[in-house]
């Protein structure tokens, strides 16, 4: 009887192979994705790590910014300073991720075909076949990254993430929030500053309150405003944000209160247009305009399990959450576990399960977090006072 595993086993160029060609994933980049696959334009937030220790992961290295000198008299004790070099360690969950697939019966039966259409000289089908099982490692690899990037958003947008797996019933529980200056976190928009109240939402108003309480913090701007299609079309829709831009772009020239109806009338601006004008309302040290950038993303994660009834879609930013996002500002770590005798990266295992019926599994495991080097970065909001979705 034909071995799945040994057949993956037997092949790792071809497995290895099959993992890329599946993470060859449009976005706002131009790439292509495959739907239920992270966005790639948002990697250059949140690369991959891997971490040959945990405590080098962890470990944080943190030197604070000089101040002034003393006033001494001549010959007069001079006051020594101390820890103005520290290592800190964050506390965080046992956080392994894993993934199986477990091979039954009918899949030898199918792998028992493949090899009977090889000998009646119908190699394509044969192969197609074969590539299906070659592909598991692939399936099981994005399914872990999957649900590192999940986690990852969620302490993108709040801070922290507490998950309850459904099926496990394990939960990974990791929290920055207090070192997050608490006005890079404001409390959710309600009632008519809501997004989606189009006629008296002010989400420019919003953005820039939030980015200058972001600049006097972190004394920089953020390049990157990162929201899904859903909230940024609420932001283009509103009424306040139409006149803004029409006004900076000469559209509308009243000198008091625009015409009502004519600012109903107009298209909603660009992502752009708002980008550029809300970089004109700002001010950055040395009197330099900021250049931000909105971008939308859109991708969707599928779960099942947890006694739920078929497979359920959410997506990777909460709903109706914006983010600041900087460059690599949040790390997808990955650190040693014993599954792959303490060295780094994910492991590829395989295992006999049982002889009758014949079954077999297929796992792929690893540990890793999301790292934050410094929390002070993160900035989010709800535009819509809507809670996470339900996991």
């Amino acid at each position: 009887m034909p071995s799945i595993i040994e057949l993956v086993n037997s092949q790792p160029g071809v497995v290895q192979r099959a993992i890329d060609l599946q993470l060859a994933t449009i976005s706002s980049t131009g790439e292509v994705y495959r739907d239920g696959y992270p966005d790639p334009a948002l990697n250059r937030f949140f690369p991959f790590v891997q971490y040959s220790d945990p405590v080098l992961a962890l470990l944080k290295l943190r030197a604070y910014t000089p101040t002034l000198a003393y006033v001494v008299a001549t010959d007069g004790t001079i006051p020594n300073d101390t820890e103005r070099l520290s290592v800190t360690q964050e506390t965080f969950g046992n956080f392994k991720l894993a993934k199986s697939r477990l091979i039954t019966e009918e899949d030898f039966n199918l792998a028992q075909q493949a090899e009977r259409l090889a000998m009646s000289g119908n190699a394509q089908a044969s192969e197609a076949i074969r590539n299906i099982f070659l592909g598991i490692p692939a399936l099981l690899t994005q399914s872990v990254i999957n649900l590192h990037t999940m986690l990852t958003l969620r302490v993108a947008c709040t801070g922290q993430c507490n998950y309850p797996d459904p099926t496990s019933g394990a939960s990974a529980i990791l929290s920055y929030s207090s070192q997050i200056p608490a006005n890079h976190l404001p409390a959710a928009l309600t009632g008519t500053a809501q997004w989606s109240a189009s006629t008296t939402a002010t989400g420019i108003d919003n953005l820039v309150a939030h980015l200058n309480d972001y600049y006097t913090n972190v004394k920089r701007f953020p390049s990157y405003i990162v929201m899904s299609r859903q909230t940024a079309n609420n932001l283009r829709n509103q009424t306040s944000t139409k006149e803004i831009v029409g006004r900076a772009r000469g559209m509308i020239l009243e000198v008091g209160t625009a015409n009502a109806n004519a600012v109903a009338a107009m298209s909603p601006p660009s992502l752009q247009d708002i980008g550029g004008v809300i970089g004109q309302r700002l001010l950055a040290g040395g009197g330099q305009n900021p250049s931000i950038e909105i971008i939308v993303s859109d991708a969707v994660y599928y779960q099942k399990g947890g006694g739920r009834l078929g497979t359920q879609t959410f997506n990777y930013i909460p709903a109706d959450y914006y983010f600041f996002a900087l460059d690599n500002y949040i790390e997808r770590a990955i650190v040693p576990t014993a599954s792959n005798n303490f060295a780094g990266g994910l492991v590829t295992t395989t295992e006999i399960v049982s002889k009758e019926p014949p079954q077999e599994k297929i796992t792929v495991a690893g540990r890793g977090f999301p790292l934050v080097m410094d929390p002070r970065f993160i900035a989010a909001r709800n535009t819509e006072n809507t809670a996470l979705a339900t996991i």
